[in-house]
């Protein structure tokens, strides 16, 4: 190597190790420049509908698929009555999909009938509010909330990291009132849609990268326990003793939690525009009997009985009408065989084509 250039890399390795003002000044140009362009660049309309699947991290990222969905309902919402489906994996996994369930209530009520699909796994009492708050002002059908055990156990402190770190990327009155009546502050809304859920992008950055090279699109993956083998003897201990230190708090917790509900079911004020119902998720009955015990569940369902009466909604309860197996579940609460969704499918549908027949404004 000549002299020349041996000088010229020591004095470029000088400069690159030793930050000047001219150089600081230049990075933080470059840096304000790439927020604002992503500021230009990255707005709700580039997420809305299938355009999510771009920042999705995989085909399991729920929370990216139905920021997609919230975002296209704000865009343009359903025309007519409509059913939401809005609660956890457990509730998701008893069920065929979304479009096979709108095709039949379509055939049967007669008219178009859209089916949203917001259900994601270890959804919280946040996500719930704000997914139901996304739905708008001029939703009409019925909004279908998943209700369970755990559901009523849940601390309220579990919501901490989700504060932190936001799995949605839109903003809501209702999400920021949940994260409020849990004790925490919601975050700062500038009204610049990248500024606002920035962490949701930035958690994302590299398979975006990687998509721009030409990686591939995820497609959502909405069902992902059919046909997977059942808890074997040490996943079934781990779950027995999650499940149960988290119900030992039921009773203080149950009241509480039955408050946020009831503040989502208040979005929807008008009963003759949007009918709710509470839709407890199935249970393993092996889990009923040596996990959770059949006297807290005959207390629960009372619980949830006499709630829906006071609050004007419906609480429906499959289990003692479909009466699925042991050999029907993976585990205590998610459902792995195709014959078992269609046996849990069939009476939710009977059940809501009369409370679709509701009057549009």
């Amino acid at each position: 190597m000549s002299v020349g250039i041996r000088r010229f890399a020591s004095a470029f390795a000088a400069g690159f190790c030793q930050p000047s003002l001219l150089a600081v000044t230049i990075a933080l140009l470059l840096c304000l420049g790439g927020i604002g362009a992503a500021c230009l660049l990255i707005t709700e309309a580039k997420l809305t509908g299938e355009r999510v699947a771009w920042y999705a991290l995989d085909p399991l990222d729920d929370y990216a698929f139905a920021t997609g969905t919230a975002l296209a309902l704000r865009a343009q919402p359903p025309q007519g009555p409509a059913v939401a489906l809005i609660g956890t994996a457990a509730m998701r996994e008893a069920l065929i999909p979304d479009e096979e369930i709108a095709a039949r209530l379509t055939n049967r009520v007669g008219t178009d009938v859209p089916v949203i699909d917001f259900m994601s796994g270890g959804q919280s009492g946040i996500e719930m509010a704000a997914l139901a708050d996304s739905l708008g002002p001029d939703f009409e059908g019925v909004v279908v909330l998943g209700i369970s055990l755990s559901r009523l156990a849940a601390d309220s402190s579990e919501l901490a990291g989700l504060v932190r770190e936001p799995r949605l990327a839109f903003a809501s009155a209702a999400g920021d009132a949940e994260i409020r009546a849990a004790g925490f502050s919601p975050p700062w809304h500038s009204g610049i849609y990248f500024l606002d859920n920035y962490k949701f992008f930035v958690a994302r950055a590299r398979v975006l990268v990687g998509r721009v090279l030409g990686g591939a699109v995820p497609v959502h993956a909405s069902r992902t326990y059919l046909d997977r083998a059942p808890a074997d003897a040490r996943q079934w201990e781990t779950d027995t003793r999650i499940l149960q230190a988290r119900l030992a708090h039921y009773a203080e917790r149950a009241d509480g939690n039955l408050a946020a509900m009831k503040r989502v079911i208040g979005l929807f004020p008008d009963r003759r525009k949007v009918r709710i119902v509470l839709l407890e998720i199935p249970l393993n009955p092996r889990a009923v009997s040596t996990v959770i015990g059949p006297e807290l569940v005959e207390a629960h369902r009372a619980r949830l009985r006499a709630f829906a009466e006071r609050e004007g909604v419906e609480y429906w309860d499959l289990n003692p009408v479909v009466l699925l197996g042991p050999d029907d579940f993976q585990d205590w609460a998610h459902v792995n065989r195709a014959d078992a969704r269609e046996r849990w499918t069939a009476p939710l549908l009977d059940r809501l084509l009369p409370l679709l027949r509701v009057p549009s404004r």
